[in-house]
């Protein structure tokens, strides 16, 4: 019911790359595209890519499904999820920093017409910082057992002008974000503020923003417990938060693993900020 079937690669030289991603549907009767993009990798620590994939936006939702430490990413990301835009990104990339920065049709708008979304156009844009460390432990949430030190920040700036043509729809939508993620011999630590600004043609303009904090320790070679809080006021809808508690146990790192967790609604969720930001 979740099952994702991807093609990648290189074509003729290393640097051209592809992949194209489709899944299947939750409900168990669609299958529909996720990815399907074309890029190259310049020796300069310049990548250029286009096509279809998510916005450098949110860390939680950029770390692949996949990597998480918990069966689902935290109910926030789901409400500022950027998902996944059509356009084309510039990368670079250094020993200690590195940015991105997107040309796109605006969030949430896989699989429509670059001329037909509501989004007239989007920019977003994602600097990061390595304070310790390499670039790849931040692949995932996870630091196993023999890990070195890392820290790495983030901060990101997203912004779309919608069409004029929609009456009721959204004017400008402005959003931001920062984290900061901790590796070590064993335990992670993650952070992450988000928030947004959103001028509504005929309604009232609102500002939701939420935060989210995980953790998570291994008490034994093959076995790891993690923790999670996330806060999400949606202004024009009440209040939502949870805790998520649970535990990995690795077979074969993450190409292989039990994951299995618990979630604690201390709001209610009819009438909350449960629902995505921008559809």
């Amino acid at each position: 019911r979740r099952t994702k079937m991807w093609f990648q690669g290189h074509i003729f030289d290393p640097n051209l790359y592809y992949k194209i991603q489709a899944a299947f549907d939750r409900d168990g009767d669609g299958f529909a595209l996720e990815d399907a993009y074309v890029g190259y990798k310049f020796e300069n620590g310049l990548d250029v890519r286009w096509g279809q994939f998510k916005a450098p936006f949110l860390r939680e939702e950029l770390v692949s499904a996949t990597r998480q430490l918990a069966v689902e990413r935290s109910n926030v990301n789901e409400f500022f999820n950027q998902n996944r835009s059509q356009g084309i990104q510039v990368a670079w990339s250094g020993e200690q920093f590195r940015a991105f920065g997107m040309f796109s049709d605006g969030f949430n708008s896989q699989n429509t017409d670059f001329n037909a979304d509501p989004a007239d156009f989007a920019l977003t844009g994602r600097v990061e910082f390595l304070a310790m460390g390499d670039w790849k432990q931040f692949d995932d949430f996870t630091s196993f057992r023999g890990s070195s030190n890392g820290l790495m920040i983030g901060a990101a700036l997203h912004w779309e002008t919608d069409s004029e043509e929609i009456p009721l729809g959204t004017d400008d939508f402005f959003a931001y974000t920062i984290d900061a993620s901790w590796e070590s011999d064993g335990w992670n630590l993650y952070g992450a503020f988000m928030g947004a600004s959103i001028d509504n043609d005929g309604g009232a303009d609102s500002h939701p923003w939420g935060f989210v904090l995980q953790g998570g320790v291994f008490v034994a070679e093959d076995w790891e417990l993690f923790a999670r809080y996330d806060y999400t006021d949606g202004d024009q809808v009440d209040e939502f938060s949870e805790i998520t508690f649970g535990v990995n146990y690795y077979i074969h790192k993450h190409a292989a693993k039990f994951t299995a967790d618990v979630v604690w609604a201390l709001d209610e969720t009819i009438g909350t900020a449960t629902g995505g930001l921008t559809g």
